[in-house]
């Protein structure tokens, strides 16, 4: 991580393009009381009521990450870099997760504040993890879940170190023929 974070940040155009955010185990949570608790059928929204502007984030997150490595103010943000945005890119994406709240009970549990802080120190923390992922072998879990059909559920993987395995969990979120859940382990060199 600490070498990635000398590297270009590349931003779509200016950076005005609006995001909901949410910390990872508050979205986690929101799975789990919706798979447990909601009705059969319904749809429910999981969001943050937090909107930031991608350049906003990015420079929220490079002030944190010269404080946490005892660099001096600014240093990450002269590493944004502007790029071509991208055609029909979406100026907003929001969610309105009120009938989850309302009818579940589910509300966040951190400010977005502590949860990017967190998330930075996630990060920061797991050098070995991110090697993996920028090195690109997470390719080959791809790869080898596309042979054996695992395209046919729509899912999203949730990475856990465990020692030297890497769990990918895969949680369905259109679930056809009652499939169930699949966890796949393998091993990353």
């Amino acid at each position: 991580m600490k070498q990635s974070v000398n590297q270009a940040l590349s931003v779509y155009g200016k950076g005005i393009n609006i995001r909901d955010w949410l910390w990872v185990k508050d979205h986690a949570r929101a799975i789990d009381v919706i798979y447990h608790q909601g009705k059969v059928g319904e749809t429910y929204n999981i969001g943050g009521h937090n909107e930031w502007t991608n350049i906003d984030l990015i420079k929220l997150m490079c002030s944190i990450i010269d404080r946490k490595l005892d660099r001096e103010p600014g240093t990450s943000e002269k590493l944004i870099t502007y790029v071509t945005d991208r055609a029909g890119h979406d100026l907003r994406y929001a969610i309105d997760s009120t009938k989850l709240q309302k009818e579940l009970g589910w509300v966040p549990s951190l400010q977005f504040e502590e949860g990017i802080e967190l998330t930075i120190d996630w990060y920061l923390e797991n050098e070995k993890w991110m090697d993996n992922v920028t090195s690109g072998a997470y390719k080959i879990l791809l790869c080898y879940l596309k042979i054996k059909g695992y395209f046919r559920v729509i899912s999203i993987p949730i990475f856990i170190e465990e020692r030297d395995l890497l769990a990918f969990q895969w949680i369905p979120l259109y679930v056809r023929n009652d499939t169930v859940f699949e966890r796949i382990l393998l091993r990353l060199h």
